[in-house]
């Protein structure tokens, strides 16, 4: 072989050396590319490794309680009411600042509702139950201070209304017969001071005055008097009855004047720094539908019931057509002294209670929104007062929080809100300084 035969021979060689280590270095079932290619990048559109990533599902971090519960799964299953855990995508979690976002269509299905924060005078209607009650001191009771026996009666009933000196019945006494001839005889035996002394006790006995001038004029006792009415009122208690026996001291009538009534009310001891003596009151009862009567208040009592914890109040009402009886019951309802003070407030139903803080979602956005503290004030029926937290015109959910709560697992957020207090949301801070955000 010559010279220039090997030469060749040992190119051809080392060519295919060559080749085969580069062949070598290129991974099965890939094409290396030509010189002078640049390779394309990973994940660029069209690339097979793109169309992998775009057809690839979303990885579920874990599963939340349906109900937003604490109670997490790694793995699908059913709470005790047969509901199936939520997944919980990456991605979908809080951010660390606490703002939680929501879906457009999932708020409309969840009937969220937004409102504005606004000045308003808080109506803090405070109602409660009340009984009507005889007012006391407008209580008489007919009790003769001497004995006997009743002959005749004037008034027969109970629920009877009287006035002032009317007859109620006629008595026969021994002891007034007695102490009226003594003094006829004193005073026609011309002894002043014993005459004197029998007619004042007559006195001491209430007897009318026209009694005792008829005696002087006429100069013969009465067998049998007439007690009278001592004011106008209602016959609550009748104790006589026609041929009674009574001691002295018995209970014969009780009257009343009914022309004005107590209403007797129990609120609770909470409730209290609402009341005040002289407050306006309103009160409704079943018997007079569509009618309400106005008062005021008498009187905070002073005494606690120990097993309803409520104080009784007691309410002073008109009643001259006498429609309010005793025993009657119906709602009272205490108007506010603060009504006409303008307020910064929220909606009721907007606050979140934990029983350790109350906190609202405020809007930060579309769907998104960040739980605020918030400290609360004088509360109405309605509305509840912010001292601080908010702003006017900040934009809170009214109805459906809770359902957000369910939604977007917000109790995450909730729980990192004290850890993010200082952090932005949206370049709002999510718990403002106090000196921007306190009123009083």
């Amino acid at each position: 072989m010559s010279a220039r035969t090997v030469l060749i021979t040992v190119a051809i060689a080392a060519a295919a050396a060559g080749v085969g280590y580069l062949l070598g270095r290129t991974p099965a079932g890939t094409t290396a590319e030509p010189a002078g290619t640049a390779a394309a990048p990973a994940g660029a559109a069209g690339t097979p490794a793109a169309t992998s990533a775009a057809s690839q599902p979303r990885r579920i971090l874990y599963y939340r309680h349906p109900m937003g519960l604490k109670d997490t799964s790694s793995s699908p299953r059913k709470d005790s009411m047969g509901m199936d855990y939520i997944p919980v995508y990456d991605g979908d979690a809080p951010e660390v600042s606490g703002l939680v976002k929501v879906p457009e269509g999932r708020l409309q299905e969840l009937g969220v509702k937004v409102t504005t924060v606004s000045m308003r005078a808080i109506d803090r209607r405070l109602s409660s139950v009340g009984t009507v009650e005889v007012p006391e001191p407008s209580v008489h009771t007919v009790a003769p201070k001497f004995g006997g026996w009743i002959e005749k009666l004037y008034v027969d009933a109970t629920g009877l209304t009287v006035r002032r000196g009317a007859p109620l019945s006629e008595v026969y006494s021994p002891e007034l017969v007695s102490a009226q001839q003594e003094y006829l005889i004193a005073l026609d035996a011309g002894m002043a001071s014993l005459a004197d002394g029998s007619l004042q006790r007559l006195r001491n006995w209430d007897l009318p005055a026209s009694l005792i001038e008829g005696l002087k004029r006429d100069r013969k006792p009465r067998r049998t008097i007439t007690i009278v009415a001592p004011a106008d009122g209602t016959v609550l208690e009748k104790q006589a009855v026609a041929g009674l026996r009574f001691m002295a001291g018995d209970r014969l009538y009780q009257l009343a004047d009914l022309s004005t009534v107590w209403v007797v009310a129990a609120v609770a001891e909470q409730e209290l720094p609402g009341l005040a003596v002289g407050q306006r009151v309103r009160f409704e009862t079943p018997s007079t539908p569509g009618v309400s009567f106005e008062g005021r208040v008498q009187r905070v009592l002073p005494t606690l019931a120990a097993d309803t914890r409520t104080l009784q109040v007691r309410i002073v009402l008109a009643n001259a057509d006498r429609r309010l009886k005793p025993g009657m019951s119906g709602r009272v309802i205490f108007e506010s002294p603060e009504a006409a003070v303008a307020r910064l407030a929220i909606p009721a139903s907007a606050v979140i209670d934990s029983g350790t803080r109350q906190v609202v979602l405020l809007e930060q956005g579309t769907g998104r929104f960040a739980p605020r503290e918030v400290q609360l004030g004088v509360r109405g029926e309605s509305f509840v007062e912010v001292k601080a937290g908010l702003e006017e015109g900040d934009r809170v959910v009214e109805s459906g929080n809770f359902l957000i709560d369910a939604e977007s697992n917000l109790r995450g957020a909730l729980a990192g809100l004290g850890a993010a207090a200082a952090m932005p949301v949206d370049g709002v801070p999510a718990n403002p300084a106090p000196d921007a955000r306190q009123r009083h």
